[in-house]
């Protein structure tokens, strides 16, 4: 993708870490339910944290891309979401 430009490359960050905030944000709702003692507390902290750090490298990636996306651009920062999920589901399979 870094051949296509700069652009890319960040559309593809943003992409990504787009779907990590979303995975992390599903875990932590999941835990948050049944975390109870105080060391279950912190683990969710840290996940949080670590969400907003990607959030963060998003945010970042979104304002270095140009801002306006071409129809190709589209296609391929949603097949990056769902190779990320594929990668996740595969994952969780082996």
């Amino acid at each position: 993708m870094a051949l296509a430009g700069p652009g890319a490359v960040f559309a593809t960050i943003a992409a990504v870490e787009t779907f990590v905030d979303e995975h992390y944000r599903c875990q932590i709702q999941g835990l948050d339910a049944t975390a109870s003692r105080h060391s279950e507390r912190e683990i969710l902290e840290c996940m949080e944290r670590c969400r907003l750090d990607e959030v963060a490298h998003r945010d970042d990636a979104a304002g270095r891309g140009t801002g306006a996306e071409s129809r190709l651009l589209q296609v391929w920062t949603r097949m990056v979401g769902a190779g990320s999920q594929f990668a996740v589901g595969l994952a969780r399979y082996l």
